[in-house]
């Protein structure tokens, strides 16, 4: 036998004969059933209900659609399959850019100010020609003024929005002027309206300009915009390199401030330097009369700053908690009494990512421990990531997450009333989870007592359509969420649960013995199954015969099962296209399958990362 036909035989056992990996790494074992068991539901209503805005939306999220809640119908700022850049409320749509050049465009943003709608978007019109365009309603989005263009260049490449009153403040970082400089970089502008978005001045404002030596190619990315009182406050990150040295380079957090409505800035003043990278993740907020800078350092942990004048700045020290060797990202910050609440992703050392929470309190420092607010106990096998985060009061935070852990992604919620210093002990679903899938979740405050969560929403296991989905979410009087109206998860009957996977298994090995391979196909999980035709899967395996099979061991994980068996099988005769057929002698082997829980049954999942696999 040819080394090929030996490849490909080993193959065939891995693969078309038991429809999955060889050896997974087998999961610890369930806790028991007490341990597992939720919380006893509390008193609940209705759950909430979701309501499709905008179907087949744009699932990157540099196109996706920007959401504003007023007192009716949600506000979309979207970009449509035409192309067209559109303002939608109710059944009402209306395209705005009828004025530019080129249809399209990305980065969607929706602004109330004092019942004046801004709606800005980005637009590439050319390699070169990249610009923020504007337009303004005054009467609630049944009409919007003439196209406003933001930026006096032609590179914009992302942007921030700030407001105080009428005075409104946008901020980009632009590569204008460097078409022909090698290695081109990029600069940091800023441009201001003083009444509400109807007019800005002239030429907008570059920040950075007294930020660069001769020679030195200008690298400012990712600035962030604040109002402290009447002050614009602008932060953003520099690289900075040796004309003569490249491999020289340092790393900074800039600060500059105007006070007359963006006509003059302070000379930038230097918050952070670091000669190992940028701060990554970092945020600028406003609060109580201070400004405050967090972030990730890479090579240090999370740290923070925190200034009255935007000169000044004192260091909040690294969180005692935090280390190099820890992946942390995905920060969100929120503010509280006294200080700041966090929310974000840790992968420390490498392992699935989960939520946290911390906070920093004005005169107390970082809370030592943060808090893992993803937990779900006996269950440890999923990630969640994607968190947003939302005040709701002096000391109230809500936060919001993509979670995996009963496989397909859906949004889980959890509450701190203390300025997150604490929070829930078991995290609640936005909606029971189902067949659906939701991604991306945002939090959003309305007027009066509105709170809603918006989702990008898959119904398609091949994620061929994403639904942009509100749900608005249950709040008592004083506009807190009303967790006893969302249910909790349902306890596990784990007994149950493990004899229902062994009948399937049963199932699914006797129809492979009696030669019925269609009939196997149903038990596959519908992402193979999406990706995968009957008529496929029974061709592939119609060469195989199975003689016999042998369960040895059960075990399961949450949502996750490990199935190892012995089947006894051979390959009579196989074309592989090479020329040379296959042959398998009758024979038996080990074997071990992922089953998946999902949608109140076990299904077989054909992974290939030789790992339980919690996405697909």
């Amino acid at each position: 036998m040819s080394k090929i036909a030996r490849v490909v035989i080993a193959v065939l056992f891995a693969g078309v004969l038991f429809g999955c990996q060889q050896s997974p790494q087998e999961p610890q074992e369930q806790k028991s059933a007490q341990q597992e068991a939720s919380p006893p539901p509390a008193k609940q209503d209705q759950p909430p209900t979701a309501k499709v805005l905008l179907k087949d939306a744009a699932s990157v999220v540099q196109y996706a659609p920007d959401v504003l809640l007023g007192e009716g119908e949600p506000r979309l700022l979207y970009f449509a399959k035409d192309g067209r850049v559109t303002f939608q409320e109710g059944e009402t749509a209306l395209p705005l850019d009828g004025e530019v050049p080129k249809k399209g465009g990305q980065l969607a943003h929706l602004v109330d100010i004092d019942g004046a709608l801004l709606a800005f978007w980005w637009n590439k019109l050319d390699n070169s020609d990249k610009h923020l365009y504007m337009r303004r309603s005054v009467d609630g989005g049944r009409s919007f003024e003439p196209l406003q263009q933001i930026d006096s260049g032609n590179g914009i490449l992302d942007y921030r929005v700030a407001h105080h009153g009428e005075k409104v403040a946008v901020l980009y970082y632009d590569e204008r002027g460097n078409e022909n400089v090698r290695g081109a970089g990029y600069k940091v502008y800023v441009n201001v309206s003083q009444d509400g978005g109807q007019h800005w001045l002239a030429q907008d404002v570059q920040l950075d300009a007294l930020s660069w030596r001769s020679g030195e190619v200008p690298f400012s990315v990712e600035p962030e915009i604040v109002f402290l009182g009447d002050t614009i406050v602008v932060a953003w990150k520099e690289r900075h390199q040796d004309p003569a040295d490249e491999k020289q380079r340092t790393y900074r957090v800039m600060v500059s401030s105007s006070a007359d409505g963006g006509h003059s800035w302070s000379a930038p003043t230097v918050v952070k330097e670091s000669d190992k990278g940028f701060m990554l993740a970092m945020s600028l907020l406003s609060h109580e009369g201070a400004l405050w800078i967090v972030g990730y350092q890479t090579a240090e942990g999370l740290v923070g700053y925190r200034s009255t004048d935007g000169v000044q700045w004192s260091a909040l020290g690294l969180h005692p908690a935090s280390s190099p060797r820890q992946i942390m990202s995905q920060i969100v910050v929120a503010p509280v009494k006294g200080g700041l609440s966090l929310v974000y992703t840790l992968d420390e050392e490498r392992r699935r990512a989960k939520v946290y929470a911390t906070s920093y309190i004005q005169g107390e420092g970082w809370v030592p421990e943060p808090v893992r607010i993803d937990r779900k106990e006996g269950e440890d096998t999923f990630i969640s990531r994607n968190p947003t985060l939302l005040s709701l009061g002096e000391n109230v935070v809500l936060a919001a997450w993509e979670d995996y852990r009963h496989i397909r992604p859906s949004t889980y919620l959890n509450l701190s009333t203390d300025g997150g210093k604490t929070w829930l002990d078991a995290a609640r679903p936005a909606v029971p989870a189902g067949g659906v899938r939701d991604t991306f979740p945002k939090l959003k405050k309305g007027t009066g007592q509105k709170l809603g969560l918006v989702v990008q929403r898959y119904e398609d296991e091949a994620d061929r359509q994403a639904d942009m989905v509100y749900i608005e979410l249950p709040t008592d009087a004083s506009g807190r969420l009303a967790l006893d109206r969302l249910a909790p998860d349902a306890a596990v009957d784990v007994a149950a649960r493990e004899a229902r996977l062994r009948e399937r298994v049963k199932q699914f090995w006797d129809l492979r013995v009696a030669g019925k391979h269609a009939d196997t196909y149903a038990f596959f999980d519908k992402a193979f199954r999406a990706k995968t035709t009957e008529a496929t899967y029974a061709a592939g395996q119609g060469n195989i015969i199975y003689h016999s099979y042998e369960l040895k061991k059960v075990v399961i994980r949450g949502e996750l099962a490990l199935v190892m068996l012995n089947a006894e099988f051979e390959v009579p005769k196989m074309d592989i296209g090479t020329g040379e057929p296959v042959t398998i002698e009758r024979q038996s082997r080990d074997a071990s399958a992922n089953w998946l829980w999902l949608d109140g049954d076990w299904y077989l999942s054909p992974d290939k990362s030789g790992k339980l696999s919690v996405e697909f």
